[in-house]
């Protein structure tokens, strides 16, 4: 089963409903603070910091939802979690409070200052440019009474995603067997090989393999050669 979990707009009861009705919809589990599905160790040294980290860790995907405020923990913690473990997130941003950050974002371009801003506004402000400008995420609108149809549509993205790097993964393990005997590999086995060679995260044994049969071929892309030789492995 697929772990969803909601961070943020904790106290807003009507996107915990549609976030729960939506996961639920997929098949998957919806884990949110309020639900009492959140991971948590209850000590001395019990710190909230560190349960939210521990539950980003377990969930599969992290829906981030930002409504009119900002939580400290969430875009303080959890974001930052969540990229390190290289988990699947979203960024879901209430329509109207989007576009106040945009009206508040031209209003005072760096370097003006948003001292004159009110705390929440300001890290509303703070917080969205750190998401799209700095971190290059991107942050998905929805309007009211649309978060369950907004979450169902972006969520078949990632699934979409998702199935069109199993089918590279499998793709790739039907070559293997056939980089032995180069002659049989098709003009797309040889694009497939080469996508093999050149990922550092894949075997290595099938990245030889593949350069051997590109190479008996000599078939191996100029780019990706010198992408090759540029790297302090080869």
């Amino acid at each position: 089963m697929i772990r969803v979990m909601l961070c943020g707009a904790a106290d807003t009861r009507q996107v915990q409903d549609e976030f729960v009705r939506t996961v639920a919809d997929f098949g998957g589990v919806p884990w949110h603070f309020v639900n009492g599905t959140m991971n948590y160790i209850n000590s001395a040294s019990s710190d909230w910091e560190e349960n939210s980290r521990a539950t980003v860790q377990e969930a599969d995907v992290c829906v981030f939802v930002i409504v009119e405020e900002i939580g400290h923990i969430t875009w303080g913690t959890e974001v930052t979690a969540a990229l390190l473990a290289g988990k699947p997130f979203l960024v879901l941003c209430q329509q109207s409070t989007y576009e106040r950050y945009l009206v508040l974002n031209a209003e005072f371009r760096p370097p003006a200052s948003l001292d004159s801003l009110e705390e929440g506004t300001r890290n509303l402000v703070t917080t969205l440019r750190e998401i799209e400008q700095d971190r290059r995420l991107t942050a998905v609108p929805f309007g009211h009474g649309k978060f369950g149809e907004t979450l169902r549509r972006e969520l078949s993205k990632l699934f979409d995603i998702a199935l069109g790097q199993m089918e590279e993964r499998n793709r790739r393990k039907s070559i293997l067997p056939l980089l032995s005997d180069p002659a049989r590999l098709t003009k797309k086995d040889l694009r497939t090989a080469q996508a093999i060679a050149v990922d550092e995260w894949e075997d290595k044994q099938a990245r030889k393999a593949a350069l051997r049969a590109l190479a008996a071929r000599r078939t191996l892309d100029e780019d990706a050669l010198y992408s090759l030789l540029a790297r302090g492995e080869q």
